[in-house]
């Protein structure tokens, strides 16, 4: 079922429908008429019991967050190592054993857990011939993970005023605390995902907007402000162009939306910093990795007298999204006999 169906069913206002339906379709290449996006609307409000999204802040910015949880975890006898890529996890006996970095240092484990999404796991750093059933493996292959989301980080010289705060007489602060959203009606929903479904950027997004310097100042110098905005539809592959070539201008179509609403907003811009797909496209077996998801708060590049304070940078991934390990022996299929792998000749 559509989640616009949905919430046309319990809900009156356009304005209200919309809130609801953005968040069966928040992160997915989806728009609010896409089959099924009800079921994300009703698994997200599982979480928290909340039709629409809370809004929560780590104080001192998510590279705090991850920094707790290192520190947690070696307080509890854990060794945390950053920038040792993991090749492949090994298998023995149909259960995984441990893991096998870049460096071909292997490390025993009694369990291995896994950060990465699916595919990555079940495809790059396991060998598929060590997965069972068979037809788990094929479930595998057709699982679809196509993102459509960008961010855009301002770092602003002062709080953007809101029209719609200011007819209503509100100063604005204490309104802005939580999350904003630019999504008036279903059918700015829709026209958003129409951009993405043939290869362009929307140039009147869904935005998500938050300004995490109201709840914790200490992210910014004192008057000054931290905007993040999820954008969606930002496809991970661009049909005229790439990213590379249209980075800027896709900000530029955020700022300008977002101006419709905080007229103030362009002129309190010191910095943007605009995280979409990675610059440089890499291929694995003719298939691009996945866009980088960086879990700590990215630090923006300002002027000194506006910079935004160090952040501590949180650990690497467990497994990261590399593959490339020595070859290894296989046991033939049919006859169980140990084979030793081929050459570069194919002998």
């Amino acid at each position: 079922m559509a989640v616009a169906d949905l919430v046309a069913e319990w809900f009156e206002t356009e304005l209200l429908r919309a809130a609801v339906a953005a968040r069966g379709i928040t992160g997915a290449f989806a728009g609010p008429w896409s089959a099924g996006t009800s079921l994300g609307l009703l698994v997200q409000a599982a979480f928290d019991g909340q039709p629409l999204a809370p809004a929560s802040f780590v104080r001192g910015g998510m590279g705090a967050l991850t920094q707790a949880l290192a520190d947690a975890a070696r307080a509890a006898g854990a060794e945390v190592r950053t920038g040792a890529g993991v090749g492949r996890v090994l298998v023995k006996g149909g259960r995984a054993v441990g893991v096998v970095l870049d460096g071909g240092e292997e490390v025993a484990a009694r369990a291995v857990v896994s950060n990465a999404d699916p595919r990555t796991t079940f495809l790059r750093l396991v060998d598929p011939t060590d997965l069972d059933p068979p037809d788990f493996l094929t479930k595998i292959r057709n699982y679809r993970s196509t993102g459509a989301t960008a961010k855009v980080n301002l770092a602003l010289a002062g709080l953007p005023c809101f029209a719609a705060l200011k007819t209503a007489g509100a100063d604005g602060a204490a309104e802005l605390r939580g999350r904003i959203h630019i999504r008036p009606d279903i059918d700015y929903l829709e026209r958003a995902f129409d951009a993405a479904k043939y290869g362009d950027f929307s140039h009147e997004p869904y935005m998500d907007i938050t300004i995490p310097t109201l709840a914790d100042p200490t992210l910014a110098p004192e008057g000054r402000h931290v905007c993040s905005v999820y954008v969606q539809f930002a496809p991970y592959t661009l049909k005229e162009g790439d990213w590379a070539s249209r980075r800027e201008e896709f900000a530029d179509a955020v700022v300008k939306t977002l101006s419709t609403y905080a007229p103030n907003v362009a002129d309190l811009i010191l910095q943007r910093q605009i995280i979409t797909r990675p610059r440089t496209r890499v291929r694995t077996r003719g298939r691009p990795h996945a866009p980088r998801r960086d879990v700590a708060r990215p630090v923006l590049r300002l002027p000194p007298r506006h910079r935004l304070g160090a952040v501590p940078h949180a650990p690497a991934r467990t497994l990261p999204l590399r593959r490339g390990h020595a070859p290894r022996r296989r046991r033939h299929r049919r006859s169980g006999r140990e084979r030793e792998p081929r050459d570069s000749e194919g002998r």
